[in-house]
């Protein structure tokens, strides 16, 4: 199977469905792994991290309200060279991103490394 892996955090049946859609309709070639929650999320880039044999996915969409994800999964992602070096995109409303900021010590670009898709 070609194209880009991207592994998405993502606990929305309907949010999933319209990132699929969203795809299909750029005509991208994309493999989705959803992972439903932020603890499966957590162990799932611990074990790529570790297991440097097997491919990483090509990027990384966060549901930024997904439990963990705005505690234990960013702060893993922002430890990792590893990680950091995957484009990431995180999905908050505008009026989050200044705590998210503050917390993870980003700058003003909404984004968790500089990295986008």
């Amino acid at each position: 199977q070609g194209g880009l892996m991207i592994l998405s955090g993502e606990d929305n049946i309907g949010d999933t469905v319209l990132i699929k859609e969203a795809f299909a309709e750029a005509n991208y070639n994309v493999r989705l792994l959803v992972i439903p929650n932020g603890e499966q999320a957590l162990h799932y880039l611990r074990v790529k991290e570790s297991a440097r044999d097997a491919p990483p996915p090509d990027a990384i969409l966060l549901d930024g309200h997904l439990p963990l994800v705005s505690g234990r999964l960013l702060a893993f992602i922002r430890a990792s060279e590893f990680l950091l070096r995957i484009p990431h995109l995180l999905f908050l409303h505008e009026r989050e991103w200044p705590k998210v900021r503050e917390e993870f010590g980003m700058g003003s670009s909404p984004s968790l490394a500089g990295s986008s898709i």
